[in-house]
């Protein structure tokens, strides 16, 4: 999922030298081990199943966190177009307000690993009777994180589910076969 009208060229540079560039380390070794083709680099292809236990990734580190709820506004944004909502997760992404509250590790029961699909999810929930607007992104099948969108949201209810998997490079439509989408739900 890319798009180039969501933040203009200045902020996109500033976030690609911190809180991209932070998510982008975390996933390095992962990367190169499942083999993803990316934009900037090629990967180097570890083929050795067992060494999957070396690649557990950093927690807790701010830029990181702060980076992934961008993905999940960026989402938001594309669907939903408004961000009068979003404004203090949006300081929050910006630095400018502390995480506390409003980004959480949600772990999976358990890992779903497999060589047939390795996704990034993205699903957004609102509902102006909860006042809550959140979103649950998981990345590779391995970190799943809970982003507090809005405290007192007001607007039409919301569920949008995104699920790409990075092996194929293609999105799936599918939501049920998944099973964090079951284990939320």
């Amino acid at each position: 999922m890319k798009s180039a009208r969501l933040i203009c060229k200045t902020c996109n540079s500033a976030y690609g030298m911190t809180i991209d560039a932070a998510l982008a380390k975390n996933f390095e070794d992962l990367v190169a081990f499942i083999n993803i083709e990316r934009h900037r680099s090629r990967p180097v292809k570890d083929t050795n199943a067992s060494n999957w236990g070396r690649y557990q990734l950093e927690n807790g580190n701010d830029l990181f966190l702060r980076s992934v709820a961008k993905i999940a506004v960026n989402y938001y944004l594309m669907k939903i177009r408004g961000s009068h909502h979003l404004d203090k997760i949006i300081r929050i992404i910006n630095g400018l307000e502390a995480i506390e509250d409003h980004i959480y590790y949600h772990p999976l029961t358990e890992v779903i690993w497999n060589d047939k699909e390795v996704s990034h999810v993205i699903m957004i929930k609102g509902t102006a009777s909860s006042g809550r607007l959140y979103a649950h992104v998981i990345l590779f099948n391995t970190h799943s994180l809970v982003i507090n969108l809005c405290n007192n949201y007001n607007g039409d209810d919301i569920d949008l589910f995104y699920r790409y998997d990075v092996l194929r490079q293609e999105e799936v439509k599918n939501r049920m076969d998944y099973e964090p989408y079951r284990q939320l739900n």
